[in-house]
């Protein structure tokens, strides 16, 4: 039976649309409210309560009968539903994903250094502006994701709940992979079991309590494809407007993310007759869709710097932050030589799919990494940012799709070929019906391993696998609309063995993620100090250790009196001490305060007070004597802090400046 027919199926697909509208009504409003200086209280309530009455008024049925019918209807049956294995597991990592953003709120980490501090800059002022600083991310990196947790911060004066969109999409993932596998002609219980695998996969599972924003890209990549494929099919211009909406939200999510426009462009192709018989309708929603899209950071990063990307033109301090000398792609390490990266990237990100969940010999494996890049062949790999380099356990930084699903993608491949020798090409059906491909979803099953390729030609950062997130689900149908995929989900042995992987992916959520959650982390570190030697130790080492740094970064300014200081002055080039600074929010502002400016700029910014951090120094190959020295400071407060248990001690200092 076709998903559109079922009554839950049908209010399911219109809650997906339903989240790209209110995500797309977010990312909209940022930049709306910017434009007019109203990035405020009030200038949100407003643009709610404006688009709640325009929702209303065009879908006053659909909105009774979607909320309150379907969701009765809701309730009802997926009690039924998740009494089965497969998504039992699914809605019990679903459950602690959600104790856990509830009760133990993750500190930011990475986005501490310029995700939470962007938007906070852009609060203070009222809107989105090119920020005065030595991290270009700040201004440059795709910021989608910040529009969506931007109310977040400003109506609940915390960045406790900036994770609360990946969780909804995480949420709304099974669904999607669904809908896209049957678009797409694989069979309906090949989908449903490969539904709740991928569901499962490593940078989904720990994405969805973080503030990476990878796996919220893949969700609005599905949904982009899923609805330009049905639309062709049902001809609503309903689904046309989600699939354009989702993919202006991907594009605009990570610059990384463009190559995927291929699949998306195909998929919507045959739509292309009848969408011209409403010609506003389009074009408002082409509109729309470039608003949420790329476009306008594209347009401004080209207005100040030259290039749609804003690093050609950079100069060498604004790529300090990356600890790279060469271009960067939109944020991202770009690769000089094609050829080179790309067989560079299978290499690095099959190493990074294939990590197992624990690897204490991550040292020794990246000390051989950057002994191999010294050698005649390993400098084809320099242009890398850190080429090989794993970590000692699967983490949200860096994890790929995993090496279970791997495993049984594996498995899947070596079943068909060999049902294929043994019965013919007609081992199980290669669509969903036994009618032969068309051109069109040949090209759509193909099209995302172009996009893959483009990808790892360009790309050449050290998480390259957690990275490529959106790519990962869009390659399965080249693998599931292969001969004998049915008979194989009938294996006992198969579903044990997937399973088995469902349950192993729980374990890790529970053990290695969720719990560390809620030991107090300096508690855990210290037990750990107390057995230096042990390598599996370490794995939760380095994350009590990051957890402390945080923490202890955040609540250097607790202890002093600036209660006069409407505005501090924060020198950095990719620390995370900000957030900290500028809560409770209102209490002051926080300025960027770059290595070169005079003590003259200082003091016209009104600036007396000013947090400067070693990272800020070494580049420069000066000293906070010799900073203090040069701006005629006095030296406050002194702290001294690791990020990793294997790094060493990194300082950060307060300094008064004299008038």
């Amino acid at each position: 039976m076709l998903p559109e027919k079922q009554p839950i199926a049908d209010f399911m697909i219109r809650l997906y649309r339903f989240w790209v509208l209110v995500s797309s009504l977010l990312v909209s409003a940022g930049w709306i409210l910017s434009t007019v200086h109203a990035l405020n209280r009030v200038g949100y309530m407003i643009f709610f309560l404006l688009g709640g009455i325009s929702y209303v008024w065009h879908h006053p049925v659909r909105f009774e009968h979607s909320v309150l019918t379907g969701a009765k209807m809701v309730w009802h049956k997926l009690s039924r539903r998740f009494k089965r294995p497969a998504p039992a597991v699914f809605l019990v990592i679903f459950l602690f994903n959600l104790i856990s953003v509830l009760v133990a709120p993750q500190l930011a980490g990475d986005s501490g250094a310029y995700r939470i501090p962007r938007v906070l800059h852009w609060l203070g002022a009222g809107g989105w502006h090119w920020i005065h600083t030595d991290d270009s991310r700040m201004n440059i990196a795709a910021c989608n994701y910040e529009w969506l947790f931007t109310p977040l911060i400003l109506f609940s004066r915390t960045d406790d709940w900036i994770c609360v969109p990946n969780l909804v999409s995480y949420a709304l993932l099974p669904g999607l992979i669904f809908l896209f596998l049957h678009e797409v002609k694989v069979p309906s219980r090949v989908a449903w079991w490969w539904t709740w695998i991928l569901s499962c996969g490593w940078c989904f599972v720990l994405q969805a309590t973080s503030s990476v924003n990878d796996g919220l890209g893949a969700t609005f990549a599905l949904a982009a494809v899923a609805f330009a494929c049905r639309a062709s099919r049902t001809k609503d211009f309903s689904d046309v407007v989600a699939s354009l909406l989702a993919a202006g939200l991907f594009t605009g999510m990570k610059q990384t993310n463009l190559p995927l426009v291929l699949p998306w462009l195909i998929a919507l192709w045959p739509c292309r007759e009848w969408v011209g018989r409403y010609p506003l309708k389009t074009c408002i929603t082409i509109l729309f869709a470039l608003l949420v899209s790329l476009a306008p950071l594209a347009y401004l990063n080209w207005q100040h710097t030259g290039t749609w990307s804003g690093f050609p033109h950079a100069d060498a301090g604004s790529l300090a932050a990356f600890g790279s000398q060469h271009y960067v792609w939109g944020g991202q390490q770009e690769l000089t030589s094609p050829f080179w990266g790309l067989l560079g990237n299978v290499f690095c990100m099959t190493a990074q799919n294939l990590l197992p969940l624990v690897f204490p010999w991550n040292e020794s494996w990246n000390q051989t990494m950057q002994r191999f890049i010294h050698t005649p062949f390993g400098q084809h790999f320099t242009q890398f940012e850190v080429f090989g380099r794993l970590d000692h356990s699967i983490t949200t930084g860096s994890a790929g799709i995993g090496a279970g699903i791997i495993a049984l993608s594996a498995l899947s491949f070596i079943w068909s070929r060999r049902s294929k020798q043994l019965f013919g090409t007609n081992a199980g059906s290669r669509t969903w019906s036994n009618c032969p491909p068309t051109l069109q979803l040949n090209l759509l099953h193909w099209a995302p391993w172009i996009a893959l390729l483009v990808f790892m030609a360009k790309v050449g950062t050290y998480a390259n696998a957690r990275q490529a997130a959106p790519y990962y689900v869009l390659l399965f149908p080249t693998l599931l609309t292969m001969p004998g995929q049915i008979s194989l989900t009938r294996c006992k042995p198969w579903q044990w063995l997937a399973l088995g992987y469902l349950v192993v992916t729980l374990a890790y959520v529970l053990i290695f993620i969720h719990v560390r959650h809620f030991v107090p982390a300096a508690w855990g570190l210290r037990q750990i100090e107390q057995h230096p030697q042990s390598k599996w130790m370490a794995v939760y080492g380095d994350f009590f250790a990051s957890e402390v740094c945080v923490k202890e970064q955040r609540d250097f300014l607790r202890d002093v009196d600036l209660s006069g200081e409407p505005v501090i002055g924060y020198s950095t080039a990719c620390g995370g001490s900000e957030p900290g600074f500028w809560f409770p929010l209102g209490a002051r502002r926080v300025e960027r305060v770059l290595i070169d400016d005079t003590s003259e700029q200082l003091a016209q910014r009104g600036i007396r007070y000013v947090v400067v951090e070693d990272v800020a120094l070494k580049p420069a190959q000066l000293t906070i004597d010799e900073w203090v020295e040069k701006h005629n400071g006095k030296l406050v407060k002194t702290f001294s802090f690791v990020t990793r248990l294997s790094s060493p001690r990194m300082g950060i200092y307060l300094v008064h400046l004299q008038p």
